[in-house]
């Protein structure tokens, strides 16, 4: 099972954005120090586990030990799961992958 990534990211179905996720804490977590991103894959998936990356991601991207996902679209009323599967490298070392959850809630708010 992935770790959780908190806080959970709400927005409305019209709305497309980038957000970050730092991920230094999670690389503080290994027995050696000096590891680096080297590869980020990016999962939205539905209640039902089916991909939804077709609709919902418009990409991916790290720089040093941020992650940057940018989503789109959703379901008002539906919920997200996004996985995120991070491969750390290290020069003469083998490499870790590291994983975790953020999830994802569509909420259109009415007008007030």
């Amino acid at each position: 099972m992935a770790a959780t990534i908190t806080p959970t990211y709400t927005k409305q179905s019209w709305k497309q954005e980038t957000i970050k996720i730092p991920w230094s804490e999670k690389i503080s977590d290994l027995v050696r120090s000096g590891y680096a991103i080297s590869a980020l894959t990016v999962t939205i998936s539905d209640s039902t586990g089916t991909s939804v990356n077709d609709a919902m991601l418009v990409g991916s991207t790290y720089s040093g030990t941020d992650l940057y996902i940018t989503i789109k679209a959703g379901t008002d009323g539906e919920s997200y799961n996004c996985r995120v599967q991070v491969t750390l490298t290290l020069t003469g070392y083998d490499n870790q992958k590291q994983e975790g959850d953020l999830k994802i809630t569509v909420t259109d708010e009415s007008a007030i």
